[in-house]
């Protein structure tokens, strides 16, 4: 092989890595920018029910532990209900306030659920909340067939 014919291999290699490695740069750089498009986010919908529905009624404490000082949540509709939460929210004064229920799993033979919430925390001795306005309800319900709704009640 003769100098000139060693020369154009050498640039047809040099030609060749430069194109392949263009290519390579080029392919991945676009593979990088499909992989940076944002995920479309999808929301979340819960199916609601009205309090009719579930039977929810929410009243003032006015005996029991917390008298004057709470709310009382009962269900009386427990047909197809496998479980119930609960979160409420209230204000005192100008500060909002809230606490989280405590789940209930329904027995057979259950027909009502009632239970109390104080305007406060209570540990050994209660400290209850004063100037109370706004409470609401937000009742997480799983049926037997697995399906959860929202019941939102005011007071």
């Amino acid at each position: 092989m003769d100098k000139k014919a060693v020369i154009i291999f050498i640039c047809v290699i040099v030609i060749g890595v430069l194109v392949g490695g263009g290519f390579y740069f080029f392919s991945k750089n676009n593979v990088q920018k499909q992989k940076a498009e944002p995920v479309k986010e999808e929301s979340l919908v819960i199916p609601t029910l009205t309090p009719e529905e579930i039977g929810l009624k929410l009243t003032k404490s006015t005996s029991g532990q917390f008298a004057g000082h709470g709310v009382v949540m009962t269900i009386s509709r427990l047909d197809g209900i496998d479980s119930i939460e609960c979160e409420f929210t209230y204000n005192a004064g100008d500060l909002p306030r809230g606490g989280i229920c405590k789940s209930v799993t329904v027995k057979p033979g259950d027909t009502i659920i009632k239970q109390e919430y104080p305007y406060g925390t209570c540990s050994n001795v209660c400290h209850f909340d004063k100037d109370i306005s706004d409470v609401k309800m937000i009742v997480k319900v799983t049926k037997k067939d697995g399906k959860t709704y929202q019941v939102d009640a005011s007071l």
